[in-house]
């Protein structure tokens, strides 16, 4: 039997269930039955609540029929004789199982869009085709998952450029901690680390949350909301630097050492440690991202005036102390 078989098949025993335990008069070999079927898998107990959550409809509208077939039996017209009466009755709680499970199935959800997780490793990037018109490029350490039937992706962390080659609003939806990200056909890019989310354009505009505060970022913005307070700061960048990690070049314009340490730390395989003293320090200038760690490290240093050191290993990951 195919996975999907065993899913119809799980669905039905889910309706069964849902309305022997519903009917009230289960024996306990029923109820051992009902719990062993529960045990088998997870799944059963989800399908045997959406069948519930379906039949919300059917017991409104059951009761819409009865008023129905209520008035029916108050007025004038002929009734059946009461042997007919008595068949009638006999097949009636049948019939409403039937109907019941008809409109359990009909309502019942349809199968989830396919959602593909993808992640990569420091120092890795991933370039994937949302569509034929959009593409996203995940930096290293970066998690998220594509619904591409929804044209949808939720970023659980690190760092994504979007590229949408289209003239107008493309259907693209970015959902990054809680903020939902709309596109007006543009090139921008999200990162999103412990503390914080932000989103900068390169061309075009981003809408965040266009259902409710609809706030727009233009090319050449970037927008930071800090995870704590939810405050959205707005300051000016060149759209010119924006999502340059993707080709080989880190650019910082008075970054804070430690948020210039994360983004190194992205695109390289290596951690970074920076001594006390240069943890206030800012940076400003282009990094050219070398193949060989140790030399991407050292240029990063001399931005600091200071010198890099591997100070130990860290599972597969070498360590550089800056000081």
């Amino acid at each position: 039997m195919s996975d999907e078989a065993k899913q119809v098949a799980a669905k039905q025993e889910a309706v069964h269930w849902l309305l022997r335990t519903r009917a009230g008069d289960m024996d306990e070999i029923e109820w051992d039955a009902f719990t062993r079927w529960l045990e088998v898998s997870s799944d059963h107990a989800i399908f045997l609540d959406e069948a519930e959550a379906a039949d919300d409809w059917t017991v409104e509208n059951t009761a819409n029929l009865s008023a129905s077939l209520s008035e029916l039996s108050e007025s004038d017209a002929p009734q059946p004789e009461a042997a007919n009466d008595n068949q009638m009755m006999r097949f009636l709680p049948l019939a409403g199982m039937v109907a019941a499970a008809v409109a359990i199935f009909a309502l019942w959800p349809s199968a989830a869009p396919t959602a593909t997780l993808i992640t990569t490793q420091p120092g890795e990037t991933q370039t994937v085709a949302v569509s034929d018109e959009i593409v996203m490029t995940l930096n290293g350490g970066s998690k998220v998952t594509l619904v591409e039937a929804e044209t949808r992706v939720q970023i659980a962390r690190g760092e994504v450029s979007f590229a949408i080659n289209a003239d107008e609003p493309s259907p693209l939806r970015v959902e990054v901690a809680d903020l939902v990200l709309t596109d007006y056909g543009t090139i921008f890019n999200v990162v999103l680390n412990d503390a914080s989310v932000s989103v900068a354009v390169a061309e075009g505009i981003v809408g965040i949350n266009p259902e409710n505060e609809n706030v727009q970022v233009q090319a050449g913005e970037k927008v930071t909301k800090a995870l704590d307070d939810g405050k959205l700061v707005r300051e000016r960048v060149d759209s010119e630097t924006v999502g340059t990690w993707s080709q080989g070049r880190l650019e910082f314009d008075n970054t804070p050492a430690q948020e210039a340490v994360a983004m190194l730390e992205r695109s390289i395989g290596s951690r970074v440690t920076l001594a006390e003293v240069l943890k206030g320090e800012t940076l400003t200038g282009t990094l050219i991202v070398s193949e060989d760690d140790s030399e991407t490290v050292a240029q990063f240093a001399e931005f600091l005036g200071a010198q890099a050191r591997p100070e130990r290993v860290s599972g597969a990951r070498t360590v550089w102390d800056v000081r």
